[in-house]
């Protein structure tokens, strides 16, 4: 074309062969200039052989240069052609005649050139292939909205399509083929300008290489790599805070382990109270900080929380806590304009965060101490202790013996001892000690301990971890408690208090001097009791602690068990004995168990008393004190119920000697007086006689006579004093002397030993008394019997002859036969008796016989015979004298 952009250069229309020197000329143009790079030939070398010529630029019309051919350009080929005709004729062995020199080779003329062009364009004109890429410019650039997208503007200087790859910033540039197999296009369907691709799929904050192909949409898909952009993709959001737990390992500091997923900075505050309004900004402001690195992100990291409010004070122990944690990151998204930067985390995203951590409560490291602790006995082998803690926890408590001695006990021996309770911290709890350790030996009444308690508290680490969608805090806890020290525990619990009183609070653990109850009443011993005067008698006792001791002795009759109080209101008393305490920790006397002794006095003589004993301990002074009245409000001394010393009782002495009288002097035989003498009390009565005038015995002459008669009681006893002749005149004199005390055992032993009391001589002489024997006292006596006594063979009617040592008389009575089978046979006296002298004859007589053949016993009741003072015979009693008819 010769307008337009190829205006510069000859068309088919103005070629001309007319003048070579001029533009356009047909031979001179085809051929060019090589040093234009417009040449463009091939030699043929056979006729009738395709030959081809490539032409790839323009001459330029003025001759001035070259420039390639326009790609996508329909253009007309002209083709020039000359032979050789020159050279093969100036070159032939042989000319012709004719022959003139050619001056040069036959070439075409513009006739044949436009013919040729005809031909070569008969399909119209030929149209240059493109095989340059399109020309491309674009600008990277992140989108201010978007955080995962860049986009590129482009344009294209021909139709085509720009393909890109973005890669990580600093990857190495890819291939071509891997740009346009990526599949991101965009498609310019004519030259274009400001067209955009967008970028999605991109990390936050990252920085890429972008790698752009622009390719044209030519049959040949020419192509180039453009040079590689690069840009960051927005952030946009702040750090997303993982939280992945949070405990408190010390008293002042929380720590929370989260994780970023981006640098930036992590912040977390703890508000002074739960609930209390939180901003970002006080988060940010008065917050723990953590800088994140590019390493440490989405690794585990730590912030220690160590204040609390916006005063930042110093985190309390022991106190639970609301953490919020905010982060910030470090974009600037330098590839975007109108960006906020850096981005920091939202009121709802640090209230997420809360609930994540938990609510923590700061770990307890400081013991706990007692705010009440008092011990008091509430029984005899029982040990209260009252407690309070200031936190709660569980106490332990150990007694020993306050008069064991030693060494305060290790913290682990109280512990061992496995006395414990648990205290909640707000209510008092009681715990109650048996024995010095739990199942071992029990406490002893009455007895002084010293208390050691110790305590730990319930401290416990408490760790939180985030569970469920949306994360919500569950929280465990490990227990780590503390533990009060050695010197907590031996420390005294209060300077002023004592038991039973409870000290508020209480300075230390160690309670001395806790006495348990003394409940029990003494045990009184009666050990023996005598008597050693007329109206005392002496008791031997023993206790078994300290206490007062208390006899009474109750004459005649045993009054059954009296009252305590009966006892000491003794007449005369009370009669009593103190045993003192030794020891103000235990009811202790260095002389219990010992003898000690009680008299009771103001007793009538020889009279059988029963004494009855009691005692009572001193637990009103040693122990009531220690007593709180709201577990006994009527303390008092333990009284023992009363002892009969002697189930048989005891006499009182008798050192009196007996009120001796002679009533009445006779003879009862021809040989004794008989005495009738009177004694005020019991005892023995001894008399002798001598002849009248002769002078009067001594006391031991009367005992040594050997006539007495006992007096069982006071009153009369008759003393028979024999060997006397008859018919004679004697002086009667007699002594006495009592039993001594009597043994209300009857224990004859006893009354042996004990002390007789006689009456002097006077005594015995004030008794003479004149008496006469009597001339015959004694019975007949029985010499011989005929027929005698088993005689066989007698008749029925026998005549039985009784001889004596003296002459006797018919009596009162009547004799009688009896047999074995036989009705008895009686005979009448004295009617059947004759009487002669010494001899008496008893006959049968009358209707009455003796049956033959049996055994027949003569029986002959006493007074049946008498002698002639009328002193009875004796009889015959059944079986003394028997018969056989």
């Amino acid at each position: 074309g010769a307008s337009g952009a190829l205006a510069a250069f000859c068309s088919p229309g103005q070629m001309q062969e007319a003048n070579a020197a001029l533009p356009c000329h047909v031979e001179e143009h085809i051929k060019g200039s090589t040093s234009h790079g417009v040449s463009f030939s091939t030699e043929v070398h056979y006729a009738f052989r395709d030959a081809s010529v490539e032409v790839s630029a323009l001459w330029r019309k003025d001759r001035s240069g070259s420039s390639p051919l326009p790609q996508q350009t329909e253009l007309e080929i002209l083709c020039f052609a000359e032979d050789d005709w020159d050279i093969e004729a100036a070159s032939a062995a042989v000319h012709s005649p004719s022959f003139v020199a050619p001056a040069r080779p036959n070439g075409m003329k513009l006739a044949e050139v436009h013919s040729l062009r005809s031909v070569l364009s008969g399909g119209g004109p030929t149209k240059t292939l493109d095989t340059q890429p399109p020309a491309a410019s674009l600008v990277l650039r992140a989108p201010t909205t978007s955080e995962s997208s860049l986009e590129v503007e482009f344009s294209l200087d021909e139709p085509g399509t720009l393909q890109c790859l973005p890669l990580p910033g600093g990857a190495a540039a890819p291939h071509g083929s891997r740009i346009a197999g990526y599949g991101l296009r965009l498609g310019c369907a004519a030259a274009c300008t400001g067209a955009l691709l967008p970028l999605p799929g991109l990390r936050r904050g990252t920085a890429y290489d972008v790698h752009c192909r622009a390719e044209d949409n030519s049959t040949q898909r020419n192509a180039a790599v453009l040079p590689v952009a690069s840009a960051q993709v927005n952030d946009l959001t702040p750090p997303a805070i993982l939280i992945v737990g949070a405990e408190s390992p010390e008293k002042d500091v929380i720590v929370v382990t989260l994780q970023l997923d981006e640098q930036g900075t992590a912040f977390c505050y703890s508000p002074t109270n739960q609930g209390d309004p939180v901003l970002v900004s006080d988060v940010v402001a008065y917050g723990s900080s953590l800088p994140v690195g590019a390493a440490d992100v989405n690794r585990n990291l730590e912030v220690y929380v160590k204040t609390h409010g916006t005063a930042m004070l110093k985190l309390r122990e022991a106190t639970a806590y609301e953490t919020y944690c905010a982060a910030k990151d470090t974009a600037t998204n330098p590839d975007c304009t109108g960006c906020t930067v850096p981005n920091l985390s939202t009121l709802a995203e640090i209230a997420a965060a809360r609930d994540a951590v938990g609510v923590i409560t700061t770990l307890d490291r400081s013991p706990p101490s007692f705010a009440m602790l008092g011990a008091r006995g509430v029984a005899e082998a029982l040990i209260r202790i009252s407690l309070l803690l200031e936190e709660p926890g569980t106490a332990y408590c150990r007694a020993l013996r306050a008069d064991a001695g030693g060494e305060p006990p290790p913290i682990g021996h109280v512990v061992q001892a496995d006395f414990w309770a648990a205290n909640d911290g707000g209510n008092v709890t009681d715990l109650d000690i048996t024995g010095l350790t739990l199942g071992g030996a029990p406490l002893e009444h009455g007895t002084a301990y010293d208390v050691y308690c110790w305590a730990r508290d319930d401290a416990a680490l408490v760790s939180c971890l985030p569970r469920g969608v949306p994360p919500r805090a569950e929280c465990s806890q490990r227990s780590v408690p503390n533990g009060m020290t050695q010197a907590e525990l031996e420390r005294p619990f209060s300077p002023l208090v004592r038991p039973p009183e409870a000290a508020t609070p209480a300075e230390g653990g160690f309670v001395p001097l806790v006495r348990t109850w003394d409940a029990r009443p003494p045990a009184l011993a009666f050990v023996h009791a005598e008597s050693r005067s007329e109206t005392s008698l002496a008791l031997v006792l023993q206790l078994d602690e300290p206490g007062t001791a208390y006899c009474r002795a109750y004459a005649d009759a045993d009054p059954g068990p009296p009252s305590f109080a009966d006892i000491v209101a003794a007449p005369g008393g009370p009669f009593s004995f103190e045993l003192p305490s030794d020891s103000p920790l235990r009811p202790f006397s260095a002389q219990a168990h010992h003898d000690f002794e009680i008299t009771v006095t103001d007793l009538t003589r020889e009279t059988l008393h029963y004494v009855y004993c009691v005692a009572e301990d001193d637990e009103a002074q040693e122990g009531c004190e220690q007593r709180s009245a709201a577990d006994d409000p009527v303390c008092g001394n333990n009284k023992a119920a009363p002892v009969l010393a002697e189930p048989e009782g005891r006499y009182t002495l008798d050192l009196t000697p007996p009120t001796l009288a002679v009533v009445e002097v006779w003879s009862q035989a021809q040989d004794s007086l008989t005495v009738a003498v009177s004694l005020d009390e019991a005892g023995t009565a001894w008399c002798m006689a001598v002849r009248d005038r002769f002078p009067p015995p001594t006391p031991n002459q009367v005992v040594a006579a050997g006539f007495r008669a006992p007096v069982p009681e006071s009153g009369n006893a008759y003393v028979t004093v024999s060997g006397l002749d008859r018919d004679t005149e004697y002086d009667v004199y007699c002594f006495a002397r009592d039993d001594g005390t009597p043994s209300a055992r009857n224990d004859t032993l006893e009354e042996r030993f004990s002390r007789r009391n006689a009456v002097d001589r006077a005594a015995v002489l004030a008794t003479k008394r004149d008496a006469h024997v009597l001339y015959d006292s004694e019975a007949p006596h029985l010499l011989a019997a005929d027929p005698p006594h088993l005689a066989f063979g007698v008749g029925p009617r026998p005549n039985i002859s009784l001889t004596f040592n003296e002459d006797v008389q018919a009596g009162v009575g009547a004799a009688t036969f009896r047999a074995a089978g036989q009705s008895d046979v009686t005979v009448a006296l004295p009617a059947g008796l004759l009487v002669e002298g010494r001899r008496a004859r008893l006959t049968l007589a009358g209707s009455g016989t003796l049956a033959p053949g049996a055994v027949w016993r003569l029986l002959l009741p006493p007074g049946a015979l008498l002698d002639v003072a009328g002193n009875a015979y004796r009889g015959v009693s059944d079986g003394e004298y028997s018969l056989q008819t």
